[in-house]
């Protein structure tokens, strides 16, 4: 019985496993996709509206599909650049790209909706164009949601590496006088390249750690200063 039970636990885990790459190759291709529709429709609306032939009206809806996506991200990463950086940090202009994105949106909107209201106006018993309006909303969407995606794929990198160096850290041995003196006897002079960043560097390709930030400026002070 506990292995039938065993068994189980097994079984649905692997079964949890496939259902959570099924369900991140799904949501992958589906951010990618959500532009699609509206790309068409924007290049019906300008090979309606400017008389281009398709070919150049699909390369232009693009080419805007693009921008937008690309606009999204820009704004995206700049507020988190702002949520994480140092108060010396200058800060970014995330509410420019935030207009910029907007402007995109509802600019892409207009276009779908011109090409709508005319095929109204042409047959006023259909008002079926008038759904499309709703697909730059769609893509909208989907575009957040794949650049949401990116930012938590990332975060939980930088998780994962900052465990990783943890862990490094927790197995080195701490640096002592006599390891900061080698160091620097193989400076040749050039004391003035010791920095806290650069020894503790240096330190850390020994296996060696130092027991604060404080304590690695110190000691790259009195490297710097011929003290060690």
């Amino acid at each position: 019985m506990n292995k039938l039970h065993e068994t189980a636990i097994r079984i649905d885990r692997a079964a949890g496993d496939v259902e959570s790459i099924a369900l991140a190759v799904l949501g992958r291709i589906a951010s990618w996709v959500a532009p699609v529709p509206v790309a068409v429709m924007t290049a019906k609306a300008l090979e309606e509206i400017f008389a281009l032939p398709f070919t150049l009206a699909a390369v232009s809806s693009a080419a805007l599909e693009l921008v937008g996506m690309t606009t999204s991200a820009l704004w995206l990463d700049l507020v988190d650049y702002n949520d994480s950086k140092r108060k010396s940090d200058p800060e970014a202009k995330a509410g420019l790209a935030k207009v910029m994105m907007i402007a995109y949106f509802v600019i892409d909107i207009i276009i779908i909706i011109a090409v709508s209201v005319k095929r109204i106006i042409d047959a006023p018993e259909d008002w079926s164009p008038a759904i499309a309006i709703l697909f730059p909303i769609v893509s909208a969407v989907g575009v957040i949601v794949l650049n949401q995606r990116v930012r938590h794929y990332r975060r939980l990198a930088q998780i994962d590496a900052d465990k990783a160096e943890r862990s490094a850290r927790a197995r080195m041995e701490d640096a002592s006088l006599a390891d900061v003196r080698a160091v620097a006897a193989q400076l040749n002079g050039n004391r003035d390249i010791c920095t806290a960043d650069w020894l503790k560097q240096e330190l850390e390709t020994r296996g060696l750690r130092a027991s604060s930030r404080r304590t690695l400026q110190d000691w790259s002070l009195k490297v710097r200063r011929g003290e060690l």
